[in-house]
């Protein structure tokens, strides 16, 4: 007998499958967006600031501080003309002091010496303001964002392995636990190496913060369901995504920020006790007293009758029938490398959670080398652009194309696009970019909806956690290098030649 027959005698689509969709996958694909560092990352408009010059307006001060660089044609951030300010006390000063050269080009620069001012119209405070990271220390924002993804790398295979040791319920707590410390630590200390720690930590709950809902509700779920769950779930998190600019926008202060992450966090750390134990899990380290009593809480929840066989049945689970129980001997890690049929499943996951990694993290990282005042309303268009996605892509699972032709169409749209732009004359780039952005956006957006749910199906039971923390792992290795390439991107430069 198989699990799904199991579980369907005590209901797998009822309301406990309905409540732990709403209540649990869904708030939590939800949130997981507010996890990444962009947002908390971004860099304001600023200039050097001369404490001379605190009276006068933002406006005035540009044009009696900021040289205008000939190449970009854009007003320095970092340097400053070299005058003597303390003698300037109107802009009619300046233009008295100036009046010997022939233009403002003409001025010598100097580097900024008293600090930065920054343009307060869109955050009040960030990460990079509060640690100067602008100019000489730029460098911090990307190496902080491969942080996390180092953060993902190590902490993802640990947090994997320890739910299929321990179970997904008291790893679940765990997580939520790491997220409330990460999120809580600006709200106690503002200091640079409890900031790395904590960017650190973020990271590695990222893809474990939705992982692990989405492997329990998997679980406990027919197979209708699990299709109607994935995609529920990708939509919310986009959803999130498209919240996490508006959050952004009316706290204005990556503190605030951080205190809506903690608060959102706290509800599932006092309801620990509601959430229930993957059946699934409990059978397979043969735990049959315990896998009872959940099943029977999900009979009673969705009202049906608990069979009188009920523990015999799931004692007589068939280890050679189902392939997702284990036998005496268990499944071991290295199975996933070692077996032919699990490797080659391991490492075509692995290569297209790369492509999902680049395309879709790439796209979206590049944010931070957008205008700054574009940079929220960019990260809110390039979200959305996921929902049609994610609709699309639902309804092909369904249909003839299944998981893998739609992985497969969703990468070919995404690899297309990036590559047009590639040979369009520069006088339509502007277009062919914006367009193209969007187009490989909607392909990779759909892919990643899609591989979470093939991946959940193509693992055994007892390694798919540990198979799909591997993939997560490789494709972060991978990604530690994309915060690199955008940092060195020269902002005239295509877009989506990056990419």
């Amino acid at each position: 007998m198989k699990f799904e027959d199991v579980l369907r005698q005590v209901g797998d689509e009822g309301r406990f499958q309905t409540l732990i969709i709403i209540l649990l996958l869904l708030p939590t694909s939800f949130l997981n967006a507010f996890y990444d560092s962009i947002i908390q990352m971004a860099t304001p408009d600023h200039w050097c600031r001369i404490p001379h010059l605190g009276h006068l307006s933002n406006e005035i001060q540009h044009q009696m501080i900021r040289p205008i660089n000939n190449d970009t044609k854009q007003s320095s951030t970092c340097h400053r003309f070299d005058l003597n300010y303390e003698s300037i006390k109107t802009i009619d000063d300046f233009h008295q002091l100036t009046q010997n050269y022939s233009s403002l080009n003409d001025i010598p620069i100097v580097k900024c010496t008293d600090g930065y001012q920054y343009d307060q119209s869109l955050y009040r405070e960030t990460a990079v303001t509060w640690f100067d990271f602008v100019c000489d220390r730029d460098f911090y924002t990307n190496n902080i964002i491969s942080l996390s993804l180092i953060g993902l790398a190590i902490l993802t295979p640990i947090i994997s392995n320890l739910s299929d040791r321990i179970g997904r319920r008291k790893t679940l707590m765990i997580i939520f636990l790491m997220a409330a410390l990460a999120t809580a630590n600006p709200l106690l200390t503002k200091t640079l190496p409890t900031f790395l720690i904590a960017r650190f930590i973020s990271g590695g709950v990222l893809n474990v913060f939705y992982q692990i809902p989405f492997v329990m509700t998997q679980e406990v779920v027919s197979q209708k369901y699990r299709t109607r769950s994935s995609c529920l779930s990708a939509i919310f998190y986009s959803l999130g995504s498209c919240f996490v600019p508006i959050v952004a926008k009316f706290t204005g202060h990556w503190v605030l920020f951080n205190l809506f992450q903690f608060l959102s966090i706290v509800p599932f750390i006092l309801c620990y006790s509601l959430f229930p134990e993957s059946p699934f899990w409990l059978i397979s380290a043969k735990r049959y007293g315990e896998a009872y009593k959940e099943l029977e809480r999900i009979g009673r929840v969705n009202r049906k009758q608990i069979p009188s066989t009920l523990m015999r049945d799931i004692q007589s689970i068939d280890a050679e029938i189902d392939a997702t129980k284990v036998d005496d001997t268990k499944d071991k890690f290295s199975d996933l490398f070692l077996m032919p049929g699990l490797r080659m499943k391991t490492f075509t996951l692995a290569l297209t959670f790369i492509a999902c990694l680049i395309g879709y993290g790439g796209i979206a990282y590049n944010t931070i080398n957008l205008e700054a005042k574009n940079q929220l309303y960019n990260f809110f268009l390039l979200s959305m652009v996921d929902i049609p996605a994610l609709l699309l892509f639902w309804y092909l699972v369904n249909t003839r194309f299944g998981r893998r032709w739609s992985n497969v169409l969703g990468l070919m749209i995404c690899g297309v696009s990036l590559i047009i732009p590639t040979f369009t004359p520069v006088k339509y780039s502007i277009m062919v970019n914006l367009i193209c952005t969007i187009f490989g956006k909607f392909g990779i957006a759909g892919v990643y909806m899609v591989i979470y749910q093939h991946a959940s199906e193509l693992f055994p039971t007892t390694l798919r956690n540990q198979g799909m923390g591997v993939c997560a792992t490789i494709s972060s290795l991978v990604g530690i290098a994309l915060p690199q390439l955008i940092y060195m991107v020269i902002p005239t430069i295509n877009i989506i030649l990056f990419v």
